[in-house]
């Protein structure tokens, strides 16, 4: 479980990472005009939406865990594929800079909760003594992977 994981979050830091560098660029593109309201609505949209979808992921986990053990894996996986539309919209619909950073808003809320689910399963599936070395290896490979895009996609 935990190698699965560590793939699957692979390609959820390098989406991440992708978005994090390429979108500031895009924006200053579409609307040159909104470079001081992008920073902070950026600002407020990656903390504060990032932080309530990482805590409703591991609720909804805690929560439904007991009706099924592929529960964890769903919110990840699910999270993630609702991620996509609102990010195209964000990149695709550019008549509305509004309407852009609110889809942006909705990517992150839907998307960011796939955290809290990756490392409680690692966590159930390894060792207590191993726990600490498996977390701190998937977090600094994805952080590596992470780098990795941002260099890849220039």
């Amino acid at each position: 479980m935990a190698k699965w994981t560590t793939i699957a979050g692979s390609f959820r830091f390098f989406e991440t990472f992708s978005i994090v560098y390429f979108l500031p660029s895009f924006f200053q593109k579409v609307y040159p005009l909104y470079k001081a309201e992008y920073g902070m609505y950026n600002a407020l949209i990656v903390a504060g939406m990032g932080f309530l979808s990482t805590i409703i992921g591991g609720l909804l986990s805690d929560k439904f865990e007991k009706k099924s053990r592929m529960t964890k894996a769903r919110i990840c996986m699910i999270g993630s594929a609702l991620g996509l539309p609102a990010i195209l919209a964000c990149t695709l619909l550019t008549g509305n800079f509004h309407l852009s950073m609110f889809a942006m808003a909705v990517k992150y809320l839907v998307s960011e909760c796939w955290m809290s689910p990756a490392i409680t399963m690692m966590q159930s599936t390894v060792k207590p003594e191993e726990q600490g070395s498996i977390v701190s290896a998937h977090l600094f490979y994805l952080t590596i992977v992470g780098c990795f895009s941002t260099v890849l996609l220039g």
